[in-house]
């Protein structure tokens, strides 16, 4: 299993520069996840490939973390050694979230992974829950349908609702410098 950077699309030109986001629209203190319910009674929930967002317009999404394994994606010390490049931007006009983020995709089968810089959207429904967030195109052109199709890209092509969990370290996020 490999992970590497793929040949990138060129940022948008909108994300270069963008309007500063209503951030009363999301929330800020946590980050958004598809949430599943779980069968064990000790874990209320567990989360899958959350995505944060900052002040400033910057995102991160983490294709695949899943937070009853990937507890560490939860700490200051984690975000520490988050890079600017690891981070994206977004943007949002009325209840249209709209982003563009590296994110690492599995590629000929789940062989390999490379991270890509992706294009995403979704709908804010309320402050709590984003609807409909995907990959939309323009997508590079290493991506392959197959690849679209492969199962352990599901919550990247496929629209899936992201619900809101509250995690207060993600507040170290901000602190990663553009």
């Amino acid at each position: 299993f490999s992970c590497s950077p793929g040949k990138q699309l060129p940022m948008p030109a909108a994300f270069s520069q963008p309007a500063t986001a209503d951030t009363g629209k999301i929330q800020l203190n946590g980050y958004y996840a598809s949430v599943k319910h779980l069968t064990d009674p000790l874990e209320q929930y567990s989360t899958d490939s959350p995505v944060f967002f900052t002040t400033g317009n910057r995102i991160m999404v983490i294709h695949g973390a899943y937070s009853k394994t990937d507890s560490s994606l939860f700490t200051c010390t984690y975000y520490k050694q988050v890079k600017s490049k690891d981070l994206g931007r977004y943007m949002i006009e009325g209840n249209k979230i709209t982003a563009f983020a590296p994110i690492a995709v599995a590629i000929a089968g789940g062989t390999f992974y490379f991270t890509y810089n992706l294009n995403f959207e979704g709908t804010i429904t309320d402050k709590n829950l984003i609807t409909n967030w995907k990959a939309v195109p323009p997508f590079p052109k290493r991506i392959k349908k197959n690849d679209i199709e492969e199962p352990q890209n599901n919550n990247i092509f496929n629209g899936h609702d992201l619900k809101f969990v509250r995690a207060d370290s993600a507040a170290c996020l901000a602190a990663v410098q553009p």
